[in-house]
């Protein structure tokens, strides 16, 4: 578990972007083999590297969003600011994972230019990416709260109907004290609000 600024991040967060980095790479190969059966297989690698960099950087980035900025925005902005920060990062880190990862491999570097035109467009498609990453992890986000708090609700439904059952077996028993139908008393008027 890490502090400060990327306080939460964990291996939930990491299977995601693990799976993310697997999964966009493995279908872009699989289009690229259907459309051109002479492809090259070390591109793949090269997409599974660029994926990792740029979602690890979405990911951080939501969660550095979503830590400092989210009790003063809302959930748009803060991934708009989350977008744009993980599409400079993922930009800016792929220029040191190209010649410290790519190139000593020998794999094809395919749309790596330095002209602006090459970063205008590594910076157009790292936002594409983590535009992607951050919506799936919001709504994983969004579906993990409303478990917890459905389980909440059970928990409480649960100790609500115990405690019927308990006032119910003290009534049907008729051996109840008059300090008994008090307490009682009081706690059908608590429920009743």
């Amino acid at each position: 578990m890490s502090y400060g600024w990327f306080t939460g991040f964990g291996k939930r967060h990491l299977a995601i972007v693990l799976t993310f980095s697997a999964v966009v790479p493995l279908t872009d190969a699989l289009f690229k083999l259907a459309v051109d059966p002479a492809s090259h297989h070390g591109a793949v690698v090269v997409e599974v590297i660029v994926c990792f960099v740029i979602s690890l950087a979405a990911m951080l980035s939501i969660i550095a969003t979503e830590n400092r900025l989210g009790a003063l925005l809302g959930p748009a902005p803060r991934i708009a600011i989350a977008v744009l920060a993980a599409a400079i990062a993922g930009t800016a880190l792929m220029e040191p994972a190209t010649y410290l990862v790519i190139r000593p491999l020998g794999l094809p570097i395919e749309g790596m230019e330095t002209s602006l035109y090459g970063i205008a467009h590594r910076l157009a498609s790292a936002a594409t990416w983590a535009l992607m990453l951050i919506a799936l992890y919001v709504m994983f986000e969004a579906k993990r709260r409303a478990t917890e708090e459905l389980h909440a609700v059970r928990v409480v439904m649960q100790r609500k109907f115990a405690q019927t059952r308990k006032i119910r077996h003290l009534v049907v028993s008729s051996k109840i004290t008059q300090e008994q139908k008090q307490v009682l008393h009081r706690v059908r008027q608590k429920w009743k609000r």
